[in-house]
């Protein structure tokens, strides 16, 4: 039997996808980093930054987080305002958040294009932002 938690666990898996180091390009034409690792079985974690020259300016952080069943995007950049939006939409290469008490955007979409890009697409009632992100290969 599977529990509402276990399938929730599984919904968050399937974005595993997510995982890595990805680049994408912002309104402005600046290059933006986006680093998604997996804290654990009901948290995956992201750090943003981009570069000022030869030095690495810190973005922001967020999550996506399991909490009581339900499953969040979590932007705590601003310490003193954490955004929150519902995942309402799932699916294995996509997942749709929502909140309509957060403007701009009070929809976010992340959603799997191709193999190594994926595109975050910001929704409001005046705007929508699209970003498509590629996988940034690591040497070793």
């Amino acid at each position: 039997m599977i529990t509402s938690s276990c399938k929730e666990k599984n919904k968050l898996n399937d974005l595993d996808w997510l995982i890595g180091k990805w680049e994408g390009t912002a309104r402005n034409g600046n290059i933006f980093y986006e680093e998604w690792k997996k804290q654990s079985d009901t948290a995956f974690v992201n750090n943003n930054y981009h570069f000022e020259g030869d030095k690495q300016v810190f973005g922001g952080t967020s999550k996506i987080a399991l909490r009581n069943n339900r499953l969040y995007y979590i932007n705590d950049s601003d310490s003193l305002k954490m955004l929150q939006w519902e995942a309402e939409v799932h699916n294995p290469t996509s997942m749709t958040f929502h909140n309509d008490k957060i403007t701009p955007y009070n929809r976010i979409t992340f959603s799997l294009s191709e193999q190594n890009t994926w595109d975050a697409m910001l929704m409001g009632k005046k705007d929508t932002v699209k970003y498509s992100l590629k996988r940034k290969i690591m040497p070793y």
